[in-house]
């Protein structure tokens, strides 16, 4: 059975805090280390899993590229801890995804993600 998974980094450059009540972590993949998850959710049921830049046409997200699946899984954002760059966090969740057997369908930066606007709102 393949699975996906989707990682959301923040970092910020506030006090590590608890985690969030009732979340726990990835089977699949380790928190990076001295992290703290920050929103958590299950997933139960059709999940659209989006790989590819997003937009708003009109009142409709539109996107290039998704897998839609179905099944129970988790939504967990981390903020890793002060000092942290978001390179070194990205590669230690990439390089546990290549030791897995994974592929990285989606990476971008910046303006090549879409509008920021959407994923906040829409998306995430």
């Amino acid at each position: 059975m393949k699975r996906l998974i989707s990682a959301a980094f923040v970092l910020t450059s506030t006090a590590v805090a608890a985690d969030v009540p009732g979340s726990e972590d990835s089977e699949v993949l380790d928190r990076y280390p001295g992290s703290t998850i920050v929103n958590y959710g299950t997933v139960d049921g059709v999940y659209d899993f989006l790989y590819g830049p997003v937009d708003k046409i009109k009142r409709d997200v539109s996107f290039e590229s998704s897998i839609r699946t179905s099944g129970q899984g988790k939504r967990v954002t981390y903020e890793m801890p002060r000092g942290v760059s978001r390179d070194a966090a990205f590669q230690s969740y990439t390089d546990q995804i290549d030791q897995l057997g994974g592929t990285l369908l989606f990476q971008c930066k910046g303006s090549n993600c879409g509008r920021a606007t959407v994923w906040a709102s829409q998306v995430f």
